[in-house]
């Protein structure tokens, strides 16, 4: 009795373990502008470079507390020219780009994604738990009905 039991205990786990590694996928933030560049001015002493950072790097702290992978094109008060933003951006390959910026009547945050891959990525990960899934399954059947009910099963 115990042994169905535990080996459907592996079978959750390794399930979880695959889903959550689908999570762990890149999401580059890019805050705009930074350093030297002060961009709208939102109100008295406050720029955009100030906001998008603030707000960058609380979305960063958000993501990674659900487990995702964050990296930011500045985490500081820095220039950082568009081709280095590009550069970054081409070089991790996030599954998604979110450009922030902010002006004086509202935020603007941007979501740049090749959808392809996205998908591409999320079918491959939805195929690989599927198959382990229903080797789970095939393999419980087996050591819980025995081998000729385990086939009938199969």
């Amino acid at each position: 009795m115990t042994r169905p039991f535990s080996i459907l205990a592996l079978a959750a786990f390794s399930l979880t373990t695959v889903l959550a590694g689908a999570q762990q996928q890149l999401i580059l933030i890019d805050p705009a502008r930074g350093g030297s560049e002060d961009g709208a001015h939102i109100a008295d002493r406050v720029d955009e470079r100030q906001v998008t950072l603030t707000m960058g790097l609380r979305l960063a702290s958000l993501l990674r507390a659900r487990g995702f992978g964050v990296e930011l094109t500045r985490d500081g008060d820095t220039n950082v020219t568009s081709d280095a933003r590009a550069a970054l951006a081409n070089t991790t390959r996030p599954i998604a780009c979110v450009l922030l910026h902010a002006t004086a009547v509202g935020v603007g945050v941007h979501v740049v994604s090749d959808q392809a891959e996205v998908v591409e990525k999320a079918v491959g990960g939805f195929t690989s738990a599927l198959f382990e899934a229903v080797v789970i399954v095939l393999i419980v059947s087996f050591i819980s009905l025995g081998m000729r009910a385990g086939l009938v099963v199969a």
